[in-house]
C-alpha cells in the first residue's frame, strides 16, 4: 500500500515593478506500507495507492524590495568603518 499526502498552500509572490502572480506551494509525504506488515497486524487492506489532499485556508504573501542606492552605500561604508 502506497500513501501520498499532498498540501497545498496559496501564495502571492509580489516583484518590485510587476504585477502580483498567485501561485500554490505544494509539498508532499508519502508513506508505504509492506504487504507483510498489513499481513501481520490482520488489517485485509487491498493493495493499492491512495492521495489525500489539505488545502490550506491561509495564504502566504512573499514581497520583494530592494534597498535604496543611497541606503546600500550608507551600509557599506558603515561596515568599511567599522572594519578600520
Amino acid at each position: 500500500l502506497v500513501q501520498f499526502f499532498l498540501k497545498v498552500v496559496p501564495t502571492k509572490f509580489k516583484r518590485p515593478g510587476r504585477s502580483a502572480k498567485d501561485m500554490y506551494q505544494i509539498s508532499m509525504t508519502e508513506q508505504f506500507i509492506k504487504m507483510s506488515t498489513l499481513l501481520t497486524t490482520g488489517n485485509l487492506q487491498q493493495p493499492g495507492v491512495s492521495f489525500s489532499y489539505d488545502f490550506l485556508p491561509m495564504q502566504i504573501e512573499h514581497v520583494e524590495s530592494r534597498e535604496n542606492v543611497f541606503q546600500f552605500l550608507a551600509s557599506m561604508f558603515s561596515v568599511v568603518g567599522g572594519v578600520g
